[in-house]
């Protein structure tokens, strides 16, 4: 009977052996099961992540495109518009038009003249500019004249025109539809005109002194 009970208790404590052998077992491999799929699952996160960025990208590279072709073709309507204003002008008051055709709304003094340029000429650069800017478009020391005098309708064969001797005068249409006869629309083109060329009246004055024009 002593026996009996001593196989009971040895075959009892081989079973909770084995058992607790099994469930290490069945927890180890359930472990790696689960670091399998994790494992792989990352893969696919990064796979998605780069996904959206690379969509993300391709959406933002469109939408620039499309801002660019949007100002390229508002820029072509509008560089349309003014050539199309520019052509109806020099049709209506255009260098070798005739005069009697043109509207001159007033006309003005040589003083009133050299005081817009006096004005325009410190604005746009300094008092130190002026009497290179005068004797070019007015009067030099001994009463010669190197482009217009002042006189805003100034013209000759070449048709150039106005104060600053545009060529032609229909240029100066970008300042204004007044350009054929308004000093002020002249002066401020023929500024603009100088600076972006010579820099300074003083500069253009030299270039029209050596080359007989400007």
């Amino acid at each position: 009977m002593r026996r009996k009970t001593s196989d009971i208790i040895a075959v009892t404590v081989g079973v909770i052996i084995l058992t607790f052998i099994a469930c290490v077992i069945c927890w180890v491999a359930g472990y790696r099961a689960t670091k399998g799929a994790e494992i792989n699952v990352k893969p696919a996160i990064s796979a998605s992540s780069s996904n959206l960025q690379i969509t993300g990208t391709l959406s933002n590279i469109g939408t620039a495109k499309n801002v660019e072709e949007r100002i390229r073709r508002e820029e072509e309507i509008r560089l349309g518009e003014e050539a199309r204003r520019i052509r109806e002008d020099s049709r209506t008051a255009g260098p070798g038009a005739d005069p009697g055709s043109v509207t001159v709304e007033r006309t003005y003094s040589v003083e009133e003249c050299r005081g817009i340029g006096h004005r325009l000429c410190i604005s746009t650069w300094s008092e130190a500019e002026w009497p290179a800017l005068d004797e070019l478009w007015g009067f030099r020391a001994d009463g010669s004249v190197l482009e217009s005098g002042w006189d805003p309708l100034a013209h000759n064969s070449s048709d150039a025109h106005g104060i600053p001797q545009a060529c032609p005068g229909s240029k100066m249409a970008s300042e204004g539809a007044d350009w054929y006869w308004n000093p002020e629309t002249q002066i401020r083109w023929g500024c603009r005109y100088i600076l972006g060329r010579y820099g300074t009246p003083t500069e253009a004055l030299r270039f029209r002194l050596a080359n007989g024009w400007y």
